[in-house]
C-alpha cells in the first residue's frame, strides 16, 4: 500500500511526459506492517523483539536449552511466524516445550 497500512490506497498515477518517459513522483508502494512480533511463552526472540515486521518477513524464535518445538529430543529448536499481507501474524501453535525423556 502507499502507507504500509492494510487499509490504504494501493494505486497511484504517474504522468507520461512529452519525451515518452514517466515523470518523477514521490509516491511509492510500501510493504504492509504487522508490527512488533508477539511474545510467546517459553520462547525467546531471535528477531529483535522491538523491530516492526513487514509482509514478506518472518519473526524468528528459538527455544531455550532443554526445550524443543514439540518436546521431543530430535525436534527443531527454532521456528518462525510470517507476517501476512493482512497486516497480522497467524495464530501459531508452535511453542517451546521441555524435552520429555519418557519413562526410565
Amino acid at each position: 500500500t502507499l502507507s504500509g497500512q492494510v487499509v490504504d490506497k494501493v494505486t497511484f498515477d504517474v504522468a507520461c511526459g512529452q519525451d515518452g518517459k514517466f515523470e518523477q513522483t514521490t509516491e511509492e508502494c510500501k510493504p504492509v506492517a504487522c508490527g512488533i512480533p508477539p511474545k510467546l511463552a517459553g520462547s525467546e526472540h531471535v528477531t529483535d523483539a522491538q523491530k516492526v515486521i513487514h509482509f514478506g518477513e518472518v519473526a524468528q524464535y528459538s527455544c531455550p536449552r532443554g526445550s524443543t518445538v514439540d518436546g521431543s529430543p530430535v525436534a527443531p529448536t527454532e521456528f518462525g511466524i510470517p507476517c501476512r499481507h493482512t497486516g497480522d501474524f497467524p495464530v501459531s501453535h508452535l511453542r517451546c516445550r521441555r524435552v520429555n525423556c519418557g519413562l526410565p
